[in-house]
């Protein structure tokens, strides 16, 4: 008895000890689905660039518990919980998303690493690329212009209130507020000099050097503008990977190799085109928080931008796309090389090409648009250029707009649906994409035909189809350079100008083709300008004509879309007016690149834009149609002779005279004649012929002679 129930004694730790294991054992057995077990490690070490974690934040909170239990994992390592975008949208439900305009782009407002920022949209391109604050990436940030708008109220209010002083006769006032001028005036310059005598002091050489006076001003500026800064994010880490570029098509993945720090020197180079001109940026890798905020959301972090119109507090997202990502990959912008600047008024940019693009395996945009959402709309209005104003009906507030009526500008927005016919109604839609080629699957492209300008067809003679590229990091359009030739035959425009030049008749044509901003020299110093054709000073010549193309080629009776030129005329400081079309730069012989219309925001304007995803293909829609004025045309050469109209270049072909024997233009009548010489080099011919015969025919008697004499 004594040792049996020494044993049962023992029998209550020994049942303690296995509750506890049985509890561990459950815990682990939960725990373990709900971090992907060792598939989702195996892909975290193999990818450590995806997030971990992806918190919802959306007002809808049934919606998203919906949507995790429902979604499949949105990337590598990415759990399931972008929320009510994977419950959905429902059969007919389109939802709207409001763009910010600055200047001639379209932009959002995402926060990265507690940031507010304003992202330009890219669709050629993927990732968040962000402008570092104190460097040439970040050209002019947000917090810049809202000190310029801010002198210049300033400067506004002193103005007034020195009328006001004058208009009241009051001399005193009038007096103390010029020594109140003078006295600043003399504390700026004192400044200025300080500064000047310190900047020569450290860097001991003299300023008479324009190039480097600019450098100066650069630096100054670029100290006082901020865009997004990595040292004010608690969660951004960057790759130190010695200059390693991550692109889509490396043939091994992207290892990153985490640091606090952002050392530019681990950074790598990288080029892209942007209005035709190639700009070349310093980018580092790394991670931070991602979030786009729903209506009605508050931070801890609260920001106190004001009120103006188009900033982030009127720029909520839908709570449908409502996120946030943690250790999501970000691209660091160290460093821009051009002069030309592309990006005014932006902190960074937004690719959303997609994943076919993305070096990471982890696409925002991707995010967003999985699975529910099957067609995605653009709607994009500019403020008014410089273009003639054309007749048109007059506009609603809830119809579309023109950028030439002088109206209030209607908003931009880019539109999510489940079915991409209910976006705007009725489109003529494009061929099927053609799918399959590395990194042509991203883009928003489709197929055009039969491109018409001044009732003939332009291009080149060889094919009438071209492949379109809807490019949001443009603002002009960008065409082959057989179509840009064809332009600047049609068209009044300045052809001898600097920016018109053709760059088959300079000597070295191949670097003339890559097109790099070109710097002239004015009042106001050197500008960098792109390749965009002056208008000819004349009169009648105004409105433009408009470009036109067919969106199939099975029918010749097939719809044609009308693009107005007016709309891509804009104003050029010491220029003028110019033609916003552009020649895409000369990448290599054999890129498809060079033969694509990429289409900028001021062409997007006139349409509006419709993608697919269901099956493949582009629908556009005319905002608001306009009659076709060709009075602006150039006159049809008028061909002589032999000659050969050619309409893509508004010329006379002379005949090839060459393919005849002994056949020469005539210069004056353009026809194929026999050469001046041929007459007399015939007679001269002939009466040689003769006159051998006859000196034969005397040789033979004089040898018949001869031989008779000696017989005799």
């Amino acid at each position: 008895m004594g040792r049996r129930g020494a044993l049962k004694g023992l029998r209550g730790p020994r049942q303690l000890f296995r509750c506890f294991l049985l509890v561990c054992c459950s815990c682990s057995c939960i725990l373990y689905p709900a971090t992907g077990g060792p598939s989702a490690a195996a892909a975290a070490a193999a990818v450590p660039v995806v997030t971990d974690v992806i918190e919802e934040i959306s007002t809808t909170a049934a919606t998203a518990a919906a949507a995790r239990s429902n979604g499949a994992a949105a990337g590598p390592g990415v759990t399931a919980a972008i929320a009510a975008i994977k419950g959905g949208l429902g059969p007919t439900e389109t939802v709207q998303m409001p763009l910010t305009v600055v200047g001639t782009r379209v932009a959002l407002w995402v926060r990265v690493g507690g940031q507010q920022l304003l992202l330009g949209l890219d669709s050629c391109k993927e990732g968040l690329r962000l402008f570092a604050s104190d460097t040439a990436a970040c050209t002019s940030g947000k917090l810049t212009a809202a000190l310029q708008q801010q002198e210049q109220q300033k400067n506004k209010q002193k103005q007034q209130q020195h009328e006001a002083a004058q208009t009241a006769g009051s001399a005193e006032t009038h007096s103390t507020s010029e020594q109140q001028q003078q006295q600043q005036r003399q504390q700026q310059n004192d400044g200025l000099a300080k500064q000047q005598d310190a900047h020569s002091s450290e860097e001991g050489k003299k300023t008479d050097n324009p190039k480097q006076q600019r450098k100066q001003q650069l630096k100054k500026q670029q100290q006082q503008q901020t865009c997004y800064n990595p040292d004010a994010s608690s969660a951004s880490s960057w790759c130190l990977n010695w200059h390693e570029m991550c692109t889509p098509f490396s043939e091994t993945p992207f290892s990153c190799r985490p640091s606090s720090q952002h050392d530019p020197q681990y950074a790598a180079r990288y080029k892209q085109v942007v209005d035709g001109i190639f700009v070349s940026e310093l980018r580092l890798e790394g991670h931070d928080t991602v979030e786009m905020l729903p209506p009605g959301y508050e931070s801890e972090e609260k920001l106190n931008l004001g009120g103006a119109p188009g900033g982030p507090q009127d720029a909520a997202v839908p709570s449908l796309f409502a996120l946030r990502l943690s250790r999501f990959p970000v691209k660091l912008v160290l460093d821009r090389d051009t002069e030309f600047d592309a990006y005014k008024g932006l902190d960074g940019v937004w690719g959303i090409a997609g994943p076919d693009l993305c070096c990471r395996e982890a696409s925002l945009w991707n995010l967003l648009l999985e699975p529910s959402v099957k067609g995605v709309g653009i709607d994009v209005n500019l403020p008014p250029s410089t273009g003639h104003p054309l007749p048109g009906p007059p506009i609603s507030q809830e119809g579309p707009q023109g950028p030439f009526s002088g109206r209030d500008l209607l908003p931009s927005n880019i539109y999510f649906s489940s079915n991409a016919s209910r976006i705007f109604g009725e489109m003529l839609w494009a061929e099927r994409m053609q799918t399959g080629a590395a990194g042509v699957d991203a883009l928003i492209h489709f197929s055009t035909f039969d491109w018409r300008l001044c009732g003939e067809l332009i291009g080149h003679p060889l094919s009438s189809a071209w492949e379109a590229v809807v490019d949001l990091s443009s603002e002009c359009m960008v065409v082959p350079p057989p179509m840009w030739k064809s332009l600047r035959a049609w068209l009044p425009l300045d052809t001898e100008h600097e920016l018109c030049k053709d760059p088959d008749s300079e000597e070295d044509s191949i670097n003339a083709h890559v097109s790099r901003p070109v710097t002239l020299t004015d009042e106001g110093g050197k500008r960098a300008y792109r390749r965009t054709c002056p208008l000819l000073q004349r009169q009648n010549i105004r409105p433009l004509p408009s470009l036109s193309f067919t969106l199939s080629q099975s029918s010749p009776d097939a719809p044609r879309l009308q693009l107005p030129l007016e709309r891509l005329v804009v104003r050029e400081p010491g220029v003028g007016e110019v033609l916003c079309v552009v020649p895409q730069p000369f990448l290599s012989m054999g890129a498809d690149q060079w033969r694509q219309i990429r289409l900028g925001t001021r062409v997007l304007s006139a349409f509006k834009v419709v993608m697919d995803r269901n099956n493949w293909r582009v629908g556009l829609q005319e905002k608001s149609p306009e009659p076709n004025n060709d009075s602006a045309c150039a006159a049809r050469a008028a061909c002589i002779g032999e000659q050969v109209y050619v309409p893509y270049t508004n010329r006379c072909a002379d005949p090839d005279c060459s393919i005849k024997i002994l056949f020469e233009m005539n210069q004056e009548t353009k026809v194929c004649e026999l050469a001046w010489w041929v007459p007399g080099a015939v007679v001269t011919a002939v009466a040689a012929l003769v006159t051998l015969e006859l000196f034969v025919l005397h040789l033979r008697q004089k040898v018949v002679a001869e031989a008779c004499s000696g017989r005799q």
